[in-house]
């Protein structure tokens, strides 16, 4: 069911290694990232050919996700669910990163707009980030 599928995702290791690989290859100047996992990891330039394959990999789950989202506010129903929850913090980091949703995926960047807006999503939101402009990381993707 679609339900499952996104509830993969947080034990699918693909979407995870392709955001490791885009921050590495896009962040190689950046000696240290911060993680949100209570660490930091350092980052290093990854190969042309990794970055491209993890590129396309994302492409691909957001095209996905664009697909599920054409028509409806949710990923699974009509309202709010678990799935939602899930796949909101890997999005969010990506629009911080600086990917262009609307550009590609107009139906993820409305999402991703109408989450946002959220009062759980206001809550949470880093305060850094409500004080500083996004980064351009990922502007190029």
């Amino acid at each position: 069911t679609e339900a499952s599928y996104f509830y993969g995702l947080l034990s699918n290791k693909t979407f995870s290694t392709v955001l490791e690989a885009l921050q590495k290859g896009q962040q190689g100047m950046i000696e240290d990232l911060p993680s949100y996992s209570q660490h930091s990891q350092r980052v290093r330039a990854v190969p042309a050919e990794d970055l491209k394959a993890a590129q396309d990999l994302l492409k691909e789950e957001l095209d996905k996700w664009e697909a599920y989202l054409h028509g409806q506010e949710f990923l699974v129903g009509h309202s709010f669910t678990a799935a939602d929850a899930a796949v909101w913090p890997f999005l969010a980091l990506l629009a911080r990163f600086g990917l262009r949703l609307s550009e590609h995926w107009p139906s993820v960047a409305q999402y991703y707009n109408r989450l946002k807006t959220r009062q759980s999503a206001q809550k949470t939101w880093p305060p850094h980030w409500k004080d500083s402009d996004d980064k351009t990381w990922l502007n190029s993707f």
